[in-house]
């Protein structure tokens, strides 16, 4: 990677995403004149050392992506690209903190009633509007300081230096990987549609039922039919965005809109249980007093993951939405 590439790639990402291609083009177009008019003078080719020289005649990448930025007062055009960089790592960190957080305390709680533990997990992510707002406050606070005071963050820098930042989204799943995809959701979709009939015939005889049944338990009837169907409907929606990636991975709207489809069920699906006093039952009257303790356990950790998976819901939805709108 030469010099002139290597300070473009680091501008690319702090330029606006509506004109990036057109800065880019004229950015590049300006920098190789420059260096042309630069080696004309000398009658010879630059040197690295020369055409540093030359290519810092145009101010630091960061800075330089600003100018074309919209313009603002507390935080200028200057220090505007660096700013929002810094204001959502901060943000994100922040969501990971509250988030171990949350689980630890739900963890520390475990030994209490299902109610506390709701209780005391919505409690743990109370504060995290407070904090995020603070820490943003703080952060706008110093970028307007550098600002104010005409701070050079930027003083000694060198293009040999740089490390551009990639803002290339993920790349889609080939066709092997979707094809193993599809073989898996589709194995969980046969063995979920058939829940209820292996529910009633054959509780002791396939899978996590024999572990269940063996305990005296079994899956209560707030299961079925909402939250059994919303289950098996997003399942089938994974499984045909897995059979489109195998048809044509570069098919990313299709694989999107049926991933958001499967994401929402899921969620929805997790709602529903959150809403259910109980999620198990006892089998038999004869093992209600030896499993009835187990029951409130198992539930108070169901609907625990039933949290998460609503947290996990709406950011794979966010997710797969952002990356149906970004320009690819």
């Amino acid at each position: 990677m030469d010099l002139v590439e290597r300070y473009i790639n680091t501008a690319k990402p702090f330029l606006p995403r509506a004109q990036r291609d057109d800065i880019l083009a004229e950015l590049s177009e300006a920098i190789h004149g420059r260096l042309d008019e630069r080696a004309a003078e000398l009658g010879r080719k630059l040197t690295t050392a020369e055409q540093e020289a030359v290519i810092r005649e145009f101010g630091h990448p960061v800075t330089l992506a600003g100018r074309y930025g919209p313009q603002r007062t507390l935080i200028g055009p200057k220090t505007f690209p660096l700013w929002w960089v810094t204001v959502r790592l901060v943000v994100a960190f922040t969501f990971i903190g509250f988030l171990a957080r949350a689980v630890a305390t739900g963890i520390a709680a475990w030994s209490t009633s299902t109610s506390h533990i709701l209780h005391v997990y919505g409690e743990a992510w109370s504060g995290f509007f407070a904090v995020s707002l603070t820490l943003i406050g703080a952060v706008t606070l110093t970028f307007g300081a550098i600002e104010w005071f005409d701070l050079d963050i930027f003083k000694d820098w060198q293009v040999k230096d740089l490390k551009p930042m990639t803002i290339s989204g993920p790349k889609p799943k080939g066709r092997i990987e979707n094809a193993f995809g599809l073989i898996f959701v589709l194995a969980f979709t046969l063995w979920w549609g058939a829940l209820p009939f292996l529910q009633e015939q054959l509780p002791g005889v396939y899978g996590p039922l024999r572990a269940l049944h063996g305990a005296g338990l079994e899956v209560a009837l707030a299961w079925y039919p909402m939250i059994w169907g919303l289950v098996l409907a997003s399942a089938i929606a994974e499984a045909i965005a897995h059979l489109i990636g195998v048809i044509d991975p570069q098919r990313r709207v299709g694989r999107g809109v049926f991933r958001i489809l499967a994401s929402a069920g899921s969620g929805a699906a997790a709602a529903v249980a959150l809403q259910s006093e109980h999620l198990l039952s006892v089998a038999t009257e004869s093992a209600l007093a030896s499993a009835s303790f187990g029951v409130e356990k198992i539930d108070t950790g169901l609907h625990i993951g039933a949290m998460a998976m609503v947290v996990f819901s709406v950011l794979s939805v966010a997710w797969e939405l952002w990356k149906l709108v970004r320009k690819p």
